[in-house]
């Protein structure tokens, strides 16, 4: 065999190698394709259970918002129930103890009124009886009938006093005015009654004046005894009064503690349906508490599964451009001498984009550590987001302060990560000019968010909003925390899209 066939045949076979070795690593880079596709649909899934729980985690805290809202109603009613039956009992009984006071005064004014006049007609009587003794017998029959109308008049407007106080007292509360004004006119009737009375005797005196003049001693007798019997009278008129005045005083009486206790009964009923309310509030309320927390522990569970995917993502991806550069290595070793320039300039690809994965791959680890501490802040501004959502912000005071402090912590880290970056980067003169131009358009997105005056202005000033009770302030700051943490989300989604399609392709290549 001559040197010329041995050299070709040595050219077969190298090929044959070379041929080899291409389909081993077109199949491996469609095995590690195919994973890469699985981890994308995990991440996806991680991605929808994710704004699951956000979901769900904010439809809890509406209920929870609902609930204290019944609560709060339900509060004020029942204090305004209490304020208004204290209110109409106070009034209820100023009235009545007004009413019992006039109408005391004016029976006091009515008897020394009736003795002024009882007085006065009898010393004006003693001077004209030495007149009046021839008509003594007339008018002895006249002050009988007038007595007896007296009598009857005085009946009739007791029985209708009497009457009215039974209408009263089922209208008491509503109609106290008028029952003072039918008083009034009852009284002013009855003193125009009597006025008219006094006058008509006046002048019966006077017209008498010259008529009696005989039988003094028995018509003296008989005015004592008229005197006495009219004084009986009044006196029965008066027990009549004290006793109806009594009888209405304790149906009063029985009846307020009738209302009382009705109205006590149902401010018991009122309190027991308040302390079920609120029982049944609270228990809600830790129930939605209990799931909150195990939202969070569970997206931080699935945050930490996802940094340990990504964690797996890298060292794969680092011991299969390992292996690819070990393959290569071998490779070179086995070239021969007549295709090494050909098989040089390959190998220098290779080699080439082999230093471009590995500078990539160290720019894309510090890369990410950016990125987490994005998305810690945009979590920490979700949180803050919702605690402003409640009716009474000023009840979560501490959970907002420590999200506030740890955004404080968060925008420290942010500068220190992307400071090392920058200087990274510039070191690193081989990584893909897509990555870099993708890793510098995020951060100059993601300064522009984490350095602005919202998010200044929200760690500043939102404290003092929440402890001064600021209501509009709070709800300000609130949409701006709710802005902030969506457009840091679209960022950081939109960044991973364009990496993925840029590493796939480079891999693909």
């Amino acid at each position: 065999m001559s040197f010329a066939d041995m050299f070709y045949g040595d050219g077969i076979a190298t090929n044959s190698v070379l041929q080899k070795s291409k389909e081993d690593l077109r199949r491996e880079l469609r095995e590690c394709t195919k994973e890469l596709e699985e981890v994308k649909s995990q991440l996806r899934s991680v991605n929808s259970c994710w704004d699951f729980c956000s979901m769900r985690r904010i439809e809890l805290e509406k209920e929870l918002k609902e609930m204290k809202d019944v609560k709060e109603s339900n509060d004020r009613i029942i204090a305004s129930m209490k304020n208004k039956i204290e209110l109409n009992q106070k009034n209820h009984d100023e009235q009545i103890a007004k009413i019992i006071e006039e109408l005391e005064e004016k029976m006091s004014v009515l008897k020394d009124l009736n003795a002024d006049l009882l007085q006065k007609a009898q010393e004006e009587h003693e001077i004209k009886m030495k007149i009046m003794k021839k008509e003594q017998d007339r008018k002895i029959k006249e002050l009988d009938e007038i007595l007896k109308k007296t009598k009857q008049e005085s009946e009739a407007k007791q029985a209708k006093i009497e009457k009215e106080n039974k209408i009263l007292k089922s209208n008491q509360a509503n109609e106290s005015i008028n029952y003072q004004q039918e008083m009034i006119r009852l009284i002013e009737e009855h003193q125009k009654e009597t006025e008219a009375m006094r006058s008509e005797l006046e002048e019966e005196k006077k017209s008498m004046k010259n008529k009696i003049e005989i039988n003094q001693k028995n018509h003296d007798e008989q005015i004592a005894k008229i005197i006495e019997e009219h004084e009986e009278k009044m006196t029965v008129l008066k027990y009549k009064n004290a006793e109806s005045m009594k009888t209405a005083r304790e149906a009063h009486e029985v009846k307020m503690k009738i209302m009382k206790k009705e109205q006590d009964q149902k401010i018991k009923e009122l309190d027991v349906i308040l302390e079920n309310t609120k029982q049944k509030s609270e228990a809600e309320q830790a129930t939605i508490e209990k799931e909150i927390k195990i939202l969070k522990s569970k997206q931080i569970n699935e945050s930490r599964i996802y940094q340990q995917e990504i964690g797996r993502l890298i060292a794969e991806h680092q011991k299969e451009t390992e292996a690819i550069r070990k393959e290569n290595e071998a490779m070179k070793s086995e070239l021969k001498e007549e295709k090494k320039s050909e098989l040089s300039t390959k190998l220098t690809k290779a080699s080439n984009r082999q230093i471009t994965l590995d500078a990539s791959n160290r720019v894309f680890i510090q890369f990410l550590n950016i990125t987490r501490t994005v998305q810690d802040a945009s979590e920490s501004l979700e949180f803050i987001e919702l605690y402003c959502s409640h009716e009474s912000p000023e009840n979560f005071e501490c959970a907002i302060a420590i999200y506030l402090d740890e955004l404080n912590e968060l925008k420290l880290k942010f500068k220190e990560r992307v400071f090392h970056f920058r200087q990274s980067a510039i070191n690193e003169q081989n990584v893909h000019q897509e990555i870099r131009n993708v890793c510098k358009s995020y951060l100059q997105k993601s300064e522009e968010l984490m350095m602005s005056e919202s998010l200044l202005e929200l760690c500043l000033h939102l404290p003092t909003a929440v402890e001064n009770k600021k209501i509009f302030e709070i709800e300000e700051f609130k949409k701006k925390a709710g802005k902030l943490s969506e457009e840091m989300k679209i960022t950081r989604d939109v960044v991973q899209m364009k990496l993925e399609a840029i590493l796939l392709a480079i891999l693909q290549k």
